[in-house]
């Protein structure tokens, strides 16, 4: 059965309580849901922790998933007991500071079994959980501050007929914006040097949209790292890996590190282990933070507008 086909608009006004009123912070975790194997479900409550021990230090408008939200294959109904056992136990129950919005994208793990229709399911009883469609665009505004997010489906895009309509509305959705920042968020990458390599699908039919419309943040997962890519000077896009959430983190591969160079992209840091990206937005400039699961902060990146 093929996937929906529809796709919404969101306006959302972000009241949460930040200690910088004219910034808008939020998290980026991909790769999250995982079983109980051994080590893997730790990794993702150590994960958890510094989360809320950053969103109380600096506070938390929402976070933003980056698919597998459930593995091995998604959620197997609306009422399927992983959304609390791998989410409300996880994330909510313990750590206040969590229970903010969560704004999810889909990834493969997540439509096995055709089962990522129950995470939209999911959104229509559960507040804090936000996924409309399976690819969707919403707008964030703090103060005179606007921050446009697009979510995109990069698993039904390759794998159902949709792909058209997809970057159709990725691309009517930029060309109309008239947001500070645009960020378009997925799963898969559209560059990686880890196991999944880059994907030459995306590189050859997403990227140059992202290049058109001047794309401040390309964010993803599928690979179980956080990493850091940039272009030439044409390409505005600055792409952030943050697949760390909780599964078994990946290795670099020197094939697909070596292979960058017919794009000139550059990797500028891949690190194997768990954790979550923490970006921070305002008008004037963009910081983002990679933090692994024992709390440090071992990377960070400062993105001005000219």
């Amino acid at each position: 059965m093929l996937l929906p086909l529809l796709s919404v608009l969101i306006f959302l006004d972000v009241t949460s309580s930040i200690k910088d009123p004219e910034a808008l912070n939020f998290i980026a975790l991909g790769d999250w849901g995982t079983d109980k194997v051994p080590d893997e479900v730790d990794y993702q409550e150590r994960v958890a922790n510094k989360m809320a021990e950053w969103a109380n230090e600096t506070g938390l408008n929402f976070i933003l998933t980056l698919g597998d939200n459930f593995y091995p294959v998604g959620a197997n109904s609306v009422d399927d007991e992983q959304f609390n056992r791998k989410w409300r136990q996880v994330y909510l129950n313990p750590h206040p500071s969590l229970r903010v919005e969560w704004q999810i994208s889909l990834g493969n793990h997540d439509h096995y079994l055709d089962n990522g229709k129950h995470q939209l399911e999911f959104s229509k009883v559960e507040p804090l959980w936000k996924i409309p469609k399976f690819f969707y665009t919403f707008t964030k505004k703090v103060g005179f501050l606007e921050v446009l997010f697009v979510v995109v489906d990069t698993e039904s895009m390759y794998f159902t007929s949709n792909k058209g309509e997809q970057l159709d509305f990725l691309n009517t959705t930029l060309a109309n914006s008239h947001a500070d920042w645009s960020i378009v968020a997925a799963h898969h990458p559209i560059f990686s040097t880890a196991l999944h390599g880059n994907h030459e699908d995306l590189i050859d039919e997403l990227r140059p949209i992202l290049i058109e419309h001047k794309v401040d943040f390309y964010i993803f997962g599928h690979d179980h790292v956080l990493q850091h890519l940039t272009g030439p000077s044409f390409d505005s896009v600055t792409y952030i890996g943050s697949g760390g959430g909780g599964q078994f983190p990946t290795v670099q591969i020197p094939e697909h590190l070596e292979e960058l160079k017919k794009w000139n992209i550059t990797s500028n840091m891949f690190k194997n282990t768990n954790g979550f990206t923490a970006v921070k937005i305002t008008k004037e400039y963009t910081v983002i933070d990679f933090i692994d699961y024992n709390g440090e902060k071992f990377y960070s990146i400062t993105k001005t507008k000219s």
